[in-house]
């Protein structure tokens, strides 16, 4: 469960900052942005740990970024633009905001 759940933490927590912080300031918008982030979290998680479980670890890792998270983003930039009238791009507010999760993701992981 920790595995799942720790990186939907990590991820609400810098995506919905980043969202404040580029002028997301509506609590609707940033909740929309929080259970879009219930839905493809998990999957990315599920999908990447398949892919470490297919090939090695570091293969794995290698396919999430190239393969997965630009998935992600496609499809959070759907959700974006279809739910959240925002200032920013639909597609750039999704790169920026999973661009930023990434690097709290492997910040967090270097403090382990």
């Amino acid at each position: 469960m920790r595995y799942y759940l720790e990186p939907l933490i990590i991820t609400v927590v810098t995506e919905c900052a980043m969202a404040f912080v580029l002028g997301e300031r509506q609590r609707k918008h940033l909740y929309l942005i929080l259970l879009i982030n219930c839905i493809t979290n998990p999957l990315l998680v599920f999908s990447s740990t398949l892919f470490m479980d297919l090939f090695d670890i570091q293969t794995g890792i290698l396919l999430t970024y190239i393969l997965l998270e630009p998935c992600v983003v496609i499809a959070e930039y759907f959700m974006i633009r279809a739910r959240i009238k925002t200032k920013i791009h639909p597609l750039a507010l999704s790169f920026i905001l999973n661009l930023t999760s990434v690097i709290g993701g492997i910040l967090w992981r270097s403090l382990l």
